[in-house]
């Protein structure tokens, strides 16, 4: 099996096309969503599920998820749930699936290494004038 693509936000903000303008060519008609995945959770998660959506969400480097990413997130809090509900059934498969997909949100060590994020421009005390 191959490796996945790298979503293009996480490769934006790990510099990768500063680095190499002509990879971000390929990408160029990619479709954008510009609505950051909600901090409140669906309605059909348990309570647990719902605590631990706040947590991930909040976790989340910004401007990585957004509400296409949804599903993908409703994963991950399900496996993590169910990881801190009853550990004895979670399986070497269960981690490897949750390790992965926390790591498409760039929440694991290894991979928020890799992220470089445009720190906000500092505002000048002038420019109203």
């Amino acid at each position: 099996m191959s490796r996945p693509r790298t979503a293009t936000k996480i490769l934006q903000l790990r510099g990768a096309f500063k680095k190499n303008p002509d990879r971000a060519k390929e990408r160029e008609n990619e479709p954008v969503v510009k609505n950051a995945i909600s901090k409140t959770p669906p309605r059909h998660l348990s309570e647990s599920e719902k605590k631990v959506w706040r947590e991930l969400v909040k976790s989340c480097p910004a401007g990585v998820a957004t509400t296409a990413d949804s599903q993908t997130m409703e994963l991950a809090v399900v496996l993590m749930n169910e990881f801190r509900t009853d550990r004895s059934d979670f399986n070497a498969a269960k981690i490897s699936a949750l390790k992965n997909l926390l790591g498409l949100f760039g929440m694991n060590p290894s991979d928020r290494t890799k992220l470089s994020v445009e720190q906000p421009k500092k505002e000048n005390e002038f420019d109203d004038i």
